[in-house]
This record gives structure tokens, C-alpha cells and sequence, in this order.
């Protein structure tokens, strides 16, 4: 098979001058326990001003009979749907780097496609590593500090992190595939991996959604 393109797929909205940018993967829908890396995004996206650089076609990247529109009625009359979104942002902050997120559902097809247009986009940009955030439920206590595990494209990269790692096999997601396609492209490419209490899994657990600032590379 040929190398999988997804140009189709994205709408490039600008392309703007970037200082050292890094893009972070927080997209809905793949292991987050307690939300943990929804609720890190929420407060990424309220805390700095952003605009939208960049949109994927959600009508062939999500199943909307399992992620519908919301429609808006007003005294029994249909004013609009508001469709859900697959978007990068570009934060604009005083940071050294620029900060793009990549945020929305999980695509629930063509995803080889899809990570081919977010490597393009990272190559474009200029973006010098990929980040990924999610939270998973483990046998580990509330009264203790969050622990951190990690998934990396090298050893080297993974050593450099100092997080927790393991020897495993489990079912991946979306942002997997980008992190080693970006990986194979020649940008480093992390995944941060909250591990959050397995009895509070599906509660908000602030602990795990604050430990990912400080840990994101530099």
C-alpha cells in the first residue's frame, strides 16, 4: 500500500510565523479517566486567548449518529445546529514557544488519513514536538501525589522524560497513531499519561488535570 495522505481531510485556515511550536493532542473520547486531560485542555483554552489556524472534515472523519448535533430551538423554531469540531488553535501567550492544541472527538474513521494531515500540518508549522495528554485508572491512592507514566518513540526520548514506563500491550487510540507517525517523520513525539485512583475514575479528580502543565517537555 501507498503512504496514506490526508490532505483532503484538513482545512488549512492560516499558516502563521511560529517560534518553536509545540502541538498538544487532547482530543475527547479515548481513555481520560476523571477527565483528567479534558478538563487540562478546558483550562488551556479559558486561560489564554487562541485562534483557529486549522479544522478537519468532521463529516467523513465522525460516525454523527454516536457524536450528533446539538440543535438549537427558540419557541418551538429550529435556528441552528452546532456540529461538532475537530480544530488546532494557536495559543497566544508570552511563553519562549508557541503553544497549537489539537482538540475535539476522537475521529471514529480513516484515521491513518487523519494522522498523515496532522503530521503535514506539524511540518508546515514547523512544530518541533508533539505531546500527547490522557489519564488512566490504576491501583494507586488519593492521599499521594499523581504519577506520571509515559509513551515515547525512543528509548532515549522516554529516558529523557524520567516518567514512569511499562512493558505492555493495550488498545490504542487515535493519538498513538500520531505519535508514531510523527515519530517516524523525525518529530519527537511524547505521550503524558496521568494515573488516576481506579475507585474515582469517573469523577473529577483535579489532582490528575493539574499535574500535566509542569510535566510538558521543554
Amino acid at each position: 500500500m501507498g503512504e496514506e495522505s490526508g490532505s483532503e481531510l484538513l482545512e488549512i485556515i492560516e499558516t502563521p510565523l511560529l517560534a518553536d511550536p509545540v502541538l498538544l493532542l487532547a482530543m475527547d473520547g479515548w481513555i481520560d479517566a476523571s477527565g483528567a486531560a479534558r478538563v487540562a485542555r478546558q483550562h488551556i483554552l479559558d486561560g489564554e486567548h487562541g485562534r483557529r489556524i486549522a479544522r478537519f472534515d468532521t463529516d467523513r472523519l465522525l460516525d454523527h449518529r454516536a457524536r450528533r448535533p446539538t440543535l438549537h430551538l427558540v419557541d418551538g423554531v429550529s435556528r441552528r445546529l452546532e456540529w461538532p469540531t475537530l480544530e488546532v488553535f494557536l495559543l497566544e501567550s508570552t511563553a519562549e514557544h508557541d503553544v497549537l492544541v489539537l482538540h475535539g472527538p476522537e475521529p471514529d474513521h480513516e484515521w491513518r488519513a487523519f494522522s498523515a494531515a496532522v503530521v503535514d500540518l506539524c511540518r508546515r508549522l514547523g512544530v518541533r514536538m508533539v505531546v500527547g495528554m490522557g489519564a488512566y485508572p490504576a491501583a494507586v491512592p488519593h492521599t499521594r501525589p499523581t504519577r506520571l507514566s509515559c509513551t515515547a518513540g525512543s528509548p532515549e526520548l522516554a529516558g529523557r522524560l524520567e516518567f514512569l514506563t511499562a512493558t505492555i500491550e493495550v488498545p490504542a487510540g487515535a493519538q498513538a497513531v500520531i505519535e508514531m507517525d510523527a515519530g517516524r517523520a523525525g518529530i519527537p513525539a511524547v505521550g503524558i499519561w496521568a494515573q488516576v485512583p481506579h475507585y474515582l475514575s469517573g469523577s473529577t479528580y483535579p489532582p490528575a488535570a493539574q499535574r500535566f502543565s509542569p510535566a510538558w517537555p521543554n
